[in-house]
């Protein structure tokens, strides 16, 4: 795939902003915690899953983004699900219930 991007595979958006150095950039993550990119700026550490691309790179080698929207005042929350070394596929069924404000 174009740059090392995963086919059919989610990525996070961190940021976007303007480099002294490469200009217009976009920090990407990757939810498996590795990567393999290889476009215009370095990316030393391959096991982390996170790395900065270009914004031309970035419109080239994504299909579409989708945005979504974090509202002050809301709980977010996260778990982090240890497999161990290997990787799995799995599945995780969530019920969110909503309460009146009051």
């Amino acid at each position: 795939e174009k740059y090392g991007l995963s086919g059919h595979h989610v990525y996070s958006v961190f940021r976007a902003y303007n480099s002294p150095e490469h200009g217009k950039v976009v920090e990407v993550f990757n939810p498996w915690n590795s990567d393999h990119y290889h476009g215009r700026i370095p990316n030393p550490d391959k096991t982390d899953g996170l790395f900065t691309m270009t914004l031309d790179e970035y419109f080239d080698g994504f299909f579409c983004t989708f945005f979504a929207e974090v509202i002050p005042g809301y709980l977010s929350s996260a778990k982090r699900i240890q497999h161990g070394q290997e990787s799995k596929w799995s599945h995780h069924n969530f019920q969110v219930k909503s309460t009146p404000s009051g």
